[in-house]
């Protein structure tokens, strides 16, 4: 049996310097936001947009604009921060019923499969106090896709998955010119939120070639036999 493992072992170590060699090897995730660059501060008195300056994680040109949904923030110590590898939406008020518009352009999606995000608190609000609901949209040049996101409530850092299936509309990720979040795109009052920087902030992860997929699922089976570990996966949100 120690044999038989040791064989095992070896096969999986090879495959996996094969992966890393291969140029069909899935490429490391691209970061739309690390959140590193500041729009300056929002609160009760300045609800507007504001235009955070790149580059930021993949080159110059990009343009981030965030902007929050009337009646806006009503009380002190509700506000909107972005900088310093965080962005935070808080909503002290419980009465306080605020939309939260982040919008990146240009934007490529072509041959992506997925959004990550990490977050490391989410209240629900009031009327949906265990999900916070988000409305996904991609801009491209035929017309829009949508998708409405839904994230449940955490406390710790969580790295959520959103796939870009399911998507409506016209149009195709292949010919995207920006996208869009919309947090709370139900107006639910109370909700907050902070998003980090802590496995790369917003990042796009693209498709890799069939045999990425076939060595990388053989090389998780073969370790699968050889050892054992606890991995805290990134949680998978629905539509």
């Amino acid at each position: 049996m120690f044999g038989m493992r040791r064989i095992v072992s070896t096969l999986a170590l090879a495959l996996a310097a094969t992966a890393c060699w291969s140029p069909n090897a899935n490429a490391a995730p691209i970061v739309l936001d690390n959140f590193s660059v500041g729009a300056g501060p929002f609160g009760a008195v300045t609800p507007g947009p504001a235009t955070l300056q790149g580059p930021i994680g993949i080159g110059g040109g990009i343009s981030r604009t965030i902007s929050i949904s009337a009646p806006g923030f009503t009380s002190v110590g509700d506000g909107l921060q972005v900088g310093g590898g965080l962005f935070q939406f808080a909503t002290l008020n419980v009465g306080t019923s605020t939309t939260a518009n982040y919008t990146f352009s240009p934007v490529s999606l072509s041959g992506a499969n997925s959004l990550g995000m990490d977050f490391t608190f989410i209240d629900g609000g009031v009327g949906n106090p265990t999900t916070m609901s988000m409305l996904l949209t991609v801009h491209t040049s035929t017309g829009d896709l949508t998708k409405t996101v839904v994230f449940p409530n955490v406390s710790s850092l969580t790295a959520f998955n959103v796939p870009l299936t399911g998507l409506a509309g016209v149009g195709t990720l292949g010919s995207t010119t920006g996208i869009a979040f919309t947090f709370n795109n139900i107006n639910d009052p109370g909700v907050d939120f902070i998003l980090t920087n802590q496995n790369g902030g917003i990042r796009i992860f693209d498709t890799p070639e069939p045999a990425s997929l076939a060595t990388f699922g053989l090389i998780g089976l073969v370790s699968a036999v050889v050892v054992r570990r606890k991995l805290k996966v990134g949680a998978i949100v629905a539509a």
